[in-house]
């Protein structure tokens, strides 16, 4: 295969950024990341529900009036904490789905503009070799998780969050591009047939 000269560029970083949502094992990744966020909020709220356990003088005695001061009591408690972390839920949830795609990838490609914004990539027996300003990698077959078609961008994952990404609009036509992405899947599936 014939090697290819791909510029990224923001839309490109956009992309990868957006895609990942969308890759099972990476949402697993990112969902490890928020349970410390929910773990502190549970502990939070049992730590603030225990006094409404150790009210002893209850003004009722039939059952449901009882159940009734318990519950106001709990939600005077408790319910002011709820909504305050209901809404950082909320603005996280916001922040992460309207949108945020934007700054992340104009991270990424600031990170990448130290010089691996222009690459050249080559397909050989022994894996994928890049060659940019800055630097050149093998990416060996059995190094390499797997490869995505977003659309626009094939996605060669070599960890769970890292990518090379490698624009179709580098390939002389769509043709050019599926066999790019065939010969990658092909290989990678000769690796892991031979491990």
């Amino acid at each position: 295969m014939d090697k290819v000269i791909c510029t990224l560029t923001l839309d490109d970083c956009r992309d990868y950024v957006k895609y990942q949502l969308k890759i099972k094992r990476i949402r697993k990744f990112i969902l490890k990341m928020y349970i410390p966020f929910w773990i502190i909020g549970l502990i939070f709220f049992i730590v603030n529900l225990l006094p409404v356990f150790s009210v002893k003088d209850v003004p009722y005695t039939d059952a449901w009036n009882v159940f009734l001061f318990y519950l106001e009591y709990a939600l005077s408690l408790v319910l002011p904490i709820v909504i305050i972390w209901c809404l950082i839920f909320a603005f996280v949830i916001s922040l992460y789905f309207f949108d945020p795609f934007h700054c992340v990838s104009k991270r990424v490609y600031k990170m990448l503009q130290g010089g691996s914004l222009e690459a050249e990539i080559e397909v050989k027996d022994d894996g994928i070799y890049a060659v940019s300003k800055s630097a050149s990698s093998v990416m060996n077959w059995n190094g390499i998780i797997d490869i995505y078609d977003t659309g626009k961008t094939f996605l060669i994952f070599i960890s769970d969050y890292r990518a090379m990404l490698v624009p179709k609009r580098a390939f002389q036509d769509e043709r050019k591009a599926q066999e790019f992405f065939d010969l990658v899947n092909e290989r990678l599936a000769n690796s892991r047939s031979n491990q």
